[in-house]
């Protein structure tokens, strides 16, 4: 009687452990959420939403986007770090920013970082009638009337990169923040502004339809032929880079974790979606671990703080 007891205590205990697993690794069984921290039409909103398509397939459940633009990527990662730890509310934000670069509470410590999918280079463009027609011309146009230049984020990486390149030309020009790419552009486009620091996708779809003209990219190559860096361009190791990538909120259960790296990773493998990043000016990253992640975040904060100390700026 007494192995019989033990013999179902032992079966219930066994039951009791596989009825658990299944409950760790049964997800999803609800729509997914994915918070788009940049405005809609934009790089990392094309991206965001062909990865969603993607990932909806291979989890069989409806994937979302909602976009929440604002304050170098802060702002719709407060949204996620607000959210159940349950994997069905994840970030897919542009690069974040350290609290070195800005006030706001969240950096990558709030968060279980999942992957990157791209990284972007910061392209300086024009409008089309301006009478700047390289960098040095606007340069030097600076030099004489000063101006003004557009951006997405106080302390974002696109700030930041045109901040290090006034202060190693010698020129200024009044810097506008804006929530996203979109509102840039009519500003540009109207003479309100003299120059804008924004993604590849836009810059090429703009200068496609004739209304900007492309000066120089901050990346160490140009993603657009025939259009030099702005370290080709007389000013050496003023290289930037920005980059789209996944998060979870803390706490998330680590077998979750793993099926939305997993469903991410297919999706990057997804020729689709490869072509939408490669089309959109990107180059795409894959198969790299929450760990390597979490790494490269430390190292491009760190040359954030560095370029901001070099500048004298505080955080916004």
């Amino acid at each position: 009687m007494k192995q019989t007891i033990r013999s179902g205590v032992a079966a219930m205990i066994i039951a009791f452990v596989a009825v658990g697993a299944h409950a760790q690794t049964d997800y999803p069984t609800k729509v997914i959420k994915i918070v788009v921290s940049a405005s809609a039409g934009g790089a990392t909103d094309q991206v965001g939403r062909a990865i969603a398509q993607s990932m909806a397939t291979t989890l069989g459940q409806n994937v979302i986007v909602e976009n929440k633009p604002g304050a170098n990527g802060v702002m719709g990662a407060g949204v996620v770090a607000a959210s159940p730890a349950d994997g069905y509310t994840m970030c897919f934000c542009s690069t974040f920013t350290s609290p070195s670069t800005t006030k706001q509470l969240y950096t990558v410590e709030n968060f279980i970082p999942i992957t990157r999918a791209y990284v972007l280079a910061p392209m300086i463009i024009v409008p089309a009638n301006s009478p700047y027609k390289t960098l040095a011309d606007l340069i030097a146009g600076a030099k004489q009337k000063g101006g003004a230049f557009g951006h997405t984020g106080t302390n974002g990486v696109l700030h930041l990169a045109f901040e290090e390149l006034k202060q190693r030309a010698g020129f200024d020009m009044v810097a506008i923040a804006y929530q996203g790419e979109a509102p840039i552009v009519p500003d540009l486009i109207g003479g309100r502004l003299d120059a804008a620091v924004v993604s590849v996708l836009l810059a090429k779809q703009l200068a496609a339809s004739g209304r900007v003209r492309i000066l120089a990219g901050f990346a160490a190559s140009s993603p657009v032929p025939g259009v030099p860096t702005v370290a080709a361009s007389g000013y050496p190791d003023i290289e930037f880079e920005t980059w789209g990538g996944f998060f979870l909120p803390l706490d998330v259960r680590a077998p979750v974790v793993q099926r939305i790296w997993d469903a991410v990773q297919t999706a990057l493998r997804d020729p689709a979606v490869h072509d939408r990043i490669v089309s959109a000016g990107l180059l795409p990253i894959r198969d790299e671990s929450p760990e390597q992640f979490r790494a490269y975040i430390n190292t491009s904060n760190e040359r954030l703080r560095k370029t901001m100390r070099s500048l004298g700026l505080k955080p916004a």
